[in-house]
């Protein structure tokens, strides 16, 4: 007996593959793959295809991660793609604009065996981790300086400047206000600019409002331990003779031994411009931005003076050691034969001595030491800022500074119980009576002993980095200073629960910070919340002990979520959610940042060992998942099965409707990134790197993956609980076009059983929609239907498709 099932009323298409089924076990009218098809809720359309960026490869390389660094204090944008062999390349035209040739030039060099690497923006500064070089800091071709001193001193140019005149907030922006240069003389009468710039730089552009019209000429200084002029320096201000007579750049050599420098009540990395020849009358400069080359991060101070730990000072009368808190040294008439030393748990380039009410009034100077491992040894190139008058060391508050020491080392001195860095000060004659005073120190610091760089993300304003020596630790530096990790607004985290996995990725989301240590055995990983305002706040959760992440390309954070995700979302979210999305070796997980839930349940064979198809171990770095905003889907990149060495299987979740599909690209893609465009009107440009190819590809444009067509099809499985089903007639409904057709293929069993070839043409002109009615009486326990278009330069759109079946109840 033949039991009516379905009418003939036709539905909208719309849901998403099931693979981790059998074709046969898959519920009626559900799919068993759809490929190349992108969903409009309802309908089906073919995916766009994707183009060339540029139209020279980068020979046989791959591109394993895109980042485009956009700025927001200025008008400012690059685009980078990281290479297998080490380069970083930024592109000489942001898409869609093609670019002839090459798609641009080299700007970092770096190791070979890098990972995807981490890329993070804060404060109009980039951050680039690659797991084989250090840290990297680019500031781009125009940012804002950060300060701006005319310095006109009387008698002697002073180590650490206390007179100038700040125009810092005139120049660092591009409002009305202007720094005065009227009439600034040469450097050997101790005139100069000083610049502060919180990277190391390789040229200044300097926007002139009143040119200087005195012939001079001008050089650049850097600090290292003394002002040491730039090389290779071009003055693009310089108008016949005339420095500072136009606007322009001041470019100059990079200096690799170039160190930060304190003045001015801050550190930093500062640079000096000094002239030859007097400026004329009326000189003004309007704003002065720099340029920056890739360059390894460094631990700068943050300009707080930091007690001592302790000091010790030596009685010959007694021969023993008086100890004091760094607050109150009693150095009551402290001879030539005595000394102090005091302790720091840094190496230090000065020491901040203050006075108070008792200052010394004797005659004296003073010689520094450092303990090398064997004895006290001088440190050079002494200046001594507490000889107010010259003459008498210790006569006033100020600071003591000294070359950094490449040998100095921990000390357990006299009795202490713990290592630190020891300092000696003698004096030459004997100091007055009564003197107290307060010290604390100039620290520097070595970055290189944590090791190279794993990642790094922007939480709360902070720049947060991790590394290879201690994986598992985060290092959060100060508040919008991403080179500052010391201080008392610096911290250090550590993610995960015990085990030293290393930091595989991390994503500010909300207000929170999401850490993934990557997944190594049974063990798994590890996935980490942090919580907090500032370091003496934050707390960790851990969400999960066995779930980790792939790599720091596996991962996106992605609001306005219309439609909450299995469990993840409150009764509030269900309409709006932000959620975070990530790959793991468990499969593509979801978390609100309270509970991880996998949602690749109808494709979970890609995530089952017991599979052939099983994603691959080892492979995980060249793994990839991304958002592509153009249709609110999340694409997948995985290397699939036992002899597959790039991403050969392309999933793709519809938000929407919460479903599956699949890619076949004609260019496979080892990443993805969603960019600012750079020309037309559409706001964002989806971008891909190709594997083995060296190229960039503009993905969602137009039919084709470059000059091969596309096969889009999807193919739907009638099932009825092992009843035998009885198609009887068969209607769809699609997207009429000039050209092309729809090719329906109807299956009993997976054996073929007939071919119905549709034109697209519409059945008279003007028509938007082609219907197609057609008779059938195909029997079988299981009946596919396959409905695809492949020609090039093609479109399709289904719109609906209905069938009359039966069962066959005693059959």
């Amino acid at each position: 007996m033949l039991t009516p099932l379905t009418p003939i009323k036709a539905q909208p298409v719309q849901g998403g593959a099931i693979t981790v089924r059998s074709p046969a076990q898959i519920p009626f009218g559900s799919y068993s793959m759809v490929q190349n098809i992108r969903g409009k809720h309802p309908d089906f359309i073919k995916r766009p295809g994707q183009r060339k960026q540029h139209s020279t490869a980068d020979g046989t390389n791959e591109v394993l991660s895109l980042y485009q660094f956009k700025k927001s204090r200025v008008d400012e944008k690059h685009l980078f793609a990281q290479m297998f062999d080490g380069d970083i390349l930024e592109a000489t035209n942001e898409p869609p604009e093609v670019t002839s040739g090459v798609f641009g030039s080299e700007v970092f060099d770096g190791g070979l065996a890098q990972i995807p690497a981490a890329w993070s923006t804060v404060g109009d500064k980039m951050l680039h981790s690659n797991g084989v070089d250090p840290h990297q800091i680019y500031c781009g071709d125009s940012s804002f300086i950060e300060k701006f001193y005319v310095y006109k001193g009387v008698g002697s140019l002073e180590r650490i400047p206390t007179i100038g005149t700040d125009y810092s907030p005139q120049v660092t922006n591009n409002r009305s206000g202007v720094a005065t240069l009227d009439a600034l003389g040469t450097y050997a009468t101790y005139n100069c600019i000083y610049i502060r710039v919180p990277a190391p730089i390789i040229g200044l552009y300097i926007d002139i409002d009143s040119p200087n019209a005195n012939p001079s000429g001008l050089t650049i200084g850097y600090w290292n331990k003394t002002w040491t002029q730039a090389t290779g320096t071009v003055d693009g201000t310089d108008s016949g003779g005339v420095s500072f007579a136009q606007d322009g750049y001041i470019t100059f050599n990079t200096q690799t031994d170039i160190i930060p420098k304190y003045q001015y009540g801050s550190n930093g990395y500062w640079y000096q411009i000094r002239f030859d020849a007097a400026l004329s009358e009326t000189v003004r400069v309007k704003a002065v931005t720099f340029q920056t080359e890739f360059q390894d991060i460094v631990n700068v101070w943050d300009g707080v003076p930091v007690p001592a730990v302790e000091c010790q000072v030596y009685d010959t009368e007694g021969a023993t050691w008086a100890t004091y808190g760094s607050g109150a040294v009693d150095l009551d008439s402290m001879s030539s034969s005595e000394k102090f030393v005091l302790a720091s748990a840094d190496p230090i380039e000065g020491i901040y001595i203050e006075v108070g009410n008792t200052p010394n009034a004797a005659t004296c100077s003073v010689t520094i030491n450092y303990w090398n491992g064997a004895a006290f040894v001088a440190a050079s190139n002494v200046n001594d800022g507490t000889q107010h008058d010259g003459l008498r060391s210790f006569s006033g508050t100020g600071w003591i500074t000294f070359d950094r020491q490449s040998d100095a080392e921990k000390h357990q001195f006299n009795t202490t119980r713990y290592h630190a860095y020891w300092y000696e000060v003698e004096f030459d004659q004997t100091i007055s009576t009564d003197t107290v005073i307060a010290v604390s120190t100039m620290p520097y610091f070595d970055i290189t002993e944590l090791g190279i760089s794993q990642c790094n993300a922007v939480w709360k304003d902070r720049a947060i980095y991790s590394f290879d020596e201690y994986g598992a630790y985060l290092y959060v530096s100060k508040t919008g200073q991403p080179l500052v990790l010391n201080g008392n607004d610096y911290g250090i985290l550590r993610a995960g629960d015990g085990r030293s996995n290393k930091i595989a990725a991390m994503r500010s989301y909300k207000d929170n910070l999401i850490v993934w240590q990557e997944e190594k055995g049974i063990g798994g990983g590890c996935t980490t919340v942090f919580q907090g305002f500032s370091p003496t706040t934050f707390t960790r959760s851990v969400l999960s002990v066995k779930i980790g992440i792939m790599n720091s390309k596996c991962v996106e954070v992605i609001e306005g979520v219309l439609t909450a995700t299995a469990d993840t979302a409150t009764s509030l979210e269900e309409k709006i959610a932000t959620l975070t999305f990530f790959l793991s070796s468990s499969g593509v997980c979801v978390t609100n940042g309270y509970t991880i839930s996998i949602i690749s349940d109808d494709i979970q064979n890609y995530f089952d060992q017991t599979k052939e198809e099983c994603i691959r171990r080892g492979y995980e770095d060249k793994m990839w998942l991304t958002y592509d905003s153009a249709y609110n889907v999340i694409r997948i990149g995985l290397v699939s099965g036992p002899l597959a060495t790039k991403p050969n299987i392309f999933p793709v979740y519809d938000l929407t409707d919460q479903s599956w599909s699949f890619d076949v690209l004609a260019q496979g893609l080892s990443c993805m990134t969603e960019i600012e465009a750079g020309s037309e009107n559409i706001p964002t440009v989806q971008v891909g790197g190709g594997q083995n190819d060296g190229t960039v590809y503009q993905l969602n444009y137009g039919l084709n993956d470059v000059s091969a067509s596309i096969e889009s099809f999807a193919k739907i499985e009638l099932n009825y609980g092992g009843e035998v089903i009885n198609l009887r007639e068969f209607l769809i409904r699609f997207g009429a076009q000039e050209y092309g057709e729809v090719i329906v293929e109807f299956f009993k069993n997976n054996v073929p059983a007939g071919t119905k070839v549709i034109p697209m043409l519409p059945d008279r002109p003007g028509e938007i929609i082609k219907r197609h009615r057609s008779q059938h009486n195909l029997m079988d326990q299981n009946i596919s239907i396959k409905i695809s278009s492949g020609e090039y330069n093609t479109e399709m759109n289904l719109v609906e498709i209905g069938m009359v079946t039966g069962v066959w109840e005693n059959r």
